[in-house]
């Protein structure tokens, strides 16, 4: 065996993984690792903070099912990785975060006072301290652990003097922890005496599904039974959404016929369902039966029967023919019917509403460009309304993510298919919170088309404080100036504010090839009115 160094064995295992970007927050001490990615073609992106490049890190599993890999020093910014892990582990994201530190010997340094160990130890499936030792061993290790399900982020600390030393021993004989299936043939039986007794069940598809590539066996069962299918917005495309079976989306606006129909069914079988992907608490009072790979219940989704395990097996195992069956097609579609009722019938068609830029975008947008959107009443409503037959055309994280997360989705996307272009959504919240994505977007020469749904968010700060009763004394909330951040950062930019402009400017920037700002404003008395 050839002997090569640690930086160079790491760059190595992650192409042959098929890692193609990793992101980088600017230091010193991660200089030899940048230098051996870019000696094997990985192409890095620097980022002004480990938040932005943890979340970027981790919108590579959500976009392409990709290990997302993300790298810093041990200065005092390390931490700032730390949020981003959290989402990533919530979210059932992949992603490997690397930290290079000073040399382990005696000489003093700031930096290596922090615990890292612990910092990270909680926020991921596990922290470990890597050396030219035990890299051939740790390395699959690490990636075996962030690719297990349900998936997450590991964390591997490295000193910076071992990443000129040679690596040593065997490689690849090191796994991740299996979980055990355990005796469920007791909870399988009665899980299966509960569908056969069971006349209205509703499937229901969380993220899960997507994750073990389940999507298959869910609808296959959902057929059999003749049920209702239901998806979170994390799970939208598992399910084409033009099935006959298709009901609409829990959690997106305008639901509540969907809950109807929830509370209608005699059973629930929820597949892969995460508690996270709610936008708020479980409502249903039908008995559940839930599906996981998780290994544990989740206590924001209470089942009376949990059956952990790998999904399509357990899929396999459950009954396939209820005692008898209840016109499934007709709920659904009287279902699809009343959402889109709720969600469309009662605009103002005076006023420029999200829902009429959503379905105007629906219309212009090929099929297969991917929306990216943000968990917030904009991405929610796109969730409801935004019509997918395939996973991966519709780009959410959960409602526990951070501002901004659709915009990494959005950045990614574009970086995984540059030639497609890609869509996104969002109030102003997000690029109030995270302005310097648009810099990534100009610099990765992406073709991204965002959506801003102005609804002068800071303006919104100021009028809730005077509704509370408090003077605005020393209170000054300028609005954000879209045109003027698309010209600090090279967009182009237009603003829209009647339906006949939208429709003249969404062709124009469908088809401009680079980052574009559209700036939707609207009459705000008008938005919102969902039942």
């Amino acid at each position: 065996m050839i002997a090569i160094n640690t930086a160079l064995f790491i760059a190595d295992y992650l192409v042959q993984s098929g890692v193609r970007r990793a992101y980088a927050v600017p230091d010193p001490e991660i200089a030899p690792l940048l230098n051996a990615f870019r000696l094997r073609g990985i192409t890095i992106v620097a980022t002004e903070s480990g938040t932005v490049g943890g979340m970027l890190a981790a919108a590579e599993d959500a976009v392409h099912q990709g290990v997302g890999a993300v790298i810093s020093g041990a200065g005092p910014g390390v931490a700032e990785i730390g949020p981003a892990l959290i989402q990533a582990q919530v979210s059932h994201r992949a992603v490997i975060a690397l930290t290079i530190e000073p040399d382990g010997g005696d000489r003093p340094s700031t930096r290596g006072s922090l615990d890292l160990r612990t910092i990270f130890a909680s926020v991921s499936k596990g922290s470990y301290r890597l050396t030219a030792e035990n890299a051939r061993e740790l390395m699959p290790l690490a990636w075996r652990l962030a690719t297990a399900l349900p998936r997450g982020a590991v964390h591997l600390r490295v000193h910076s003097e071992e990443m000129s030393k040679a690596t040593r021993g065997a490689g690849g004989q090191a796994h991740a922890p299996a979980a055990s299936n355990g005796d469920r043939a007791a909870l399988v039986q009665r899980a299966s005496e509960m569908i056969a007794a069971s006349s209205r069940i509703l499937v229901l598809i969380g993220p899960e599904v997507l994750e073990a590539q389940a999507e298959t066996a869910a609808r296959l069962l959902a057929e059999q039974w003749e049920a209702p299918i239901a998806v979170t917005p994390m799970a939208k495309g598992a399910v084409a959404e033009t099935h006959p079976l298709f009901a609409g989306v829990y959690g997106g606006l305008g639901d509540h016929a969907l809950l109807d129909l929830m509370n209608q069914s005699d059973l629930i079988v929820g597949f892969g369902v995460s508690s996270a992907d709610f936008v708020h608490r479980w409502r249903p009072t039908s008995p559940v039966i839930h599906l996981t790979h998780s290994g544990r219940a989740d206590p924001g989704f209470p089942a009376d029967i949990v059956l952990s395990g790998p999904l399509n097996a357990l899929a396999n195992q459950l009954q396939r023919r209820p005692a008898g069956l209840d016109r499934g097609e007709a709920r659904a579609s009287e279902t699809r019917r009343a959402i889109q009722q709720a969600v469309l019938g009662r605009i103002d068609e005076r006023a420029l509403t999200p829902q009429e830029v959503i379905e105007q975008l629906r219309r212009l947008a090929p099929a297969s460009m991917p929306l990216a959107v943000e968990a917030d009443l904009a991405g929610l409503l796109a969730a409801q309304l935004w019509t997918v037959t395939e996973p991966g055309r519709f780009l959410i994280n959960n409602g526990l993510g951070l501002p901004g997360s659709g915009l990494a989705l959005a950045t990614v996307a574009a970086l995984t298919r540059p030639q497609q272009g890609v869509l996104w959504i969002g109030l102003d919240t997000a690029l109030a919170a995270r302005p310097g994505f648009l810099s990534y977007l100009r610099d990765l020469h992406t073709n991204v088309v965002l959506i801003v749904i102005n609804q002068g968010v800071r303006a919104e700060l100021l009028r809730a404080q005077e509704r509370a009763g408090y003077p605005p004394v020393a209170s000054d909330y300028p609005p954000l100036n879209f045109e003027a951040l698309a010209g600090t950062f090279g967009l182009h930019y237009s603003r829209v504010r009647t339906g006949v402009e939208l429709r003249s400017a969404l062709p124009e920037a469908l088809t401009s090839g680079r980052p574009v700002i559209l700036d939707v404003i609207g009459d705000r008395e008008s938005w919102w009115r969902i039942e």
